[in-house]
């Protein structure tokens, strides 16, 4: 974050730095930096705005609790909204509602659905959920984070629908992430990754569902050529850290931030045995990003490199990394122009 005298972006930087340095001191700009940057995020983004300000009124300026990131935004906020709705609602317990709200959106987002009936809602819910739902219809209040678009009409029933697409998504993502998923996958992972209408859904979720999604792949796994839908989806680097396959074949993908990101997982990634990223044109710059990985991981036994352009300088800070990695047994660096 920069001085900038015309748009102040400095003013509120410094207005937390003199509320928040006595307590944490050393911890400071490093939590600033992070939460300024994300606000700078959220700025021109009505729902996010109206969220963010939800979540300061109830936390009350406690910045170990104020969100950095989209998904502890949501977290907070739409529990926040919860309660508020149910002040006047003392028999229901506003968790055992978010519960019901997350089985909702899960299904609903599953069948990339917006709207959602009666009927569907009585189906879909388990008994505990349904006793929920049935006491909040039995108030004179709405549904927290839902609205009614048709009421009971003779041949209809009525209609329902979250009050904002991303609240769906939000709910539906905490349901992944705690592995509350059913249904979910139905249309295998890599394409449900790339399916549009969850992109927000992944975006969300950013590093929380990289980590949860990764978990849910078997032995192997293939990227040939990823489609930019997957890509900015949400937090590869949390991916490929924690993706659970001993083998990753990333042959002949041409999107060298992906390449960088991969070798960003690599470094804490304690499952993958077989790498393979051959045919990518990666050049010295990529393979010296490597080596650096390579020197904290301690899974990864084959390395395939072959027919790229990383060169001596490349292939000269690999070797360096294999002074500390005792792991590695096979390293191809054939057709790299390396003399």
């Amino acid at each position: 974050l920069e001085h900038n005298e015309t748009l102040h972006a400095h003013t509120p930087y410094e207005y937390f730095r003199s509320l928040f340095s006595a307590k944490y001191q050393d911890e400071m700009d490093a939590m600033l930096e992070k939460m300024l940057l994300f606000f700078e995020e959220l700025r021109g983004v009505p729902v996010l705005l109206s969220m963010l300000v939800l979540t300061l009124r109830n936390t009350k300026g406690a910045m170990e609790s104020m969100p950095t990131n989209r998904f502890q935004l949501y977290e907070q906020a739409l529990v926040y909204a919860v309660k508020e709705a149910l002040q006047s609602v003392s028999t229901v317990d506003h968790e055992l509602v978010m519960k019901m709200l997350r089985t909702l959106a899960l299904a609903n987002q599953s069948q990339k659905r917006r709207l959602f009936s009666m009927s569907w809602a009585c189906e879909t819910l388990d008994p505990g959920e349904l006793n929920v739902w049935k006491l909040l219809r039995a108030s004179p209040q709405e549904l927290p984070l839902l609205k009614t678009l048709q009421t009971s009409l003779a041949g209809s029933e009525d209609l329902f629908q979250f009050r904002h697409l991303s609240f769906q998504e939000a709910l539906c993502c905490q349901a992944l992430v705690s592995n509350d998923c059913e249904g979910f996958w139905n249309d295998g992972i890599l394409r449900t990754m790339e399916e549009p209408f969850h992109e927000n859904t992944f975006r969300i979720g950013g590093e929380s569902i990289g980590r949860a999604v990764a978990h849910r792949f078997d032995k192997a796994l293939s990227l040939k050529a990823p489609s930019n839908q997957m890509t900015a989806a949400f937090d590869l680097t949390k991916f490929f850290q924690f993706l659970s396959v001993s083998e990753l074949h990333a042959s002949r993908v041409p999107d060298q931030s992906l390449m960088h990101t991969i070798v960003d997982g690599l470094h804490a990634n304690q499952t993958i045995a077989v790498l393979d990223l051959s045919n990518n044109r990666l050049q010295a710059e990529a393979a010296i990003h490597l080596a650096k990985s390579l020197k904290h991981n301690t899974a990864l036994k084959k390395l395939y490199l072959g027919n790229n352009s990383i060169g001596c300088e490349g292939a000269s800070a690999l070797a360096g990394a294999l002074r500390v990695n005792t792991t590695i047994r096979i390293l191809d660096l054939t057709f790299n122009g390396i003399r």
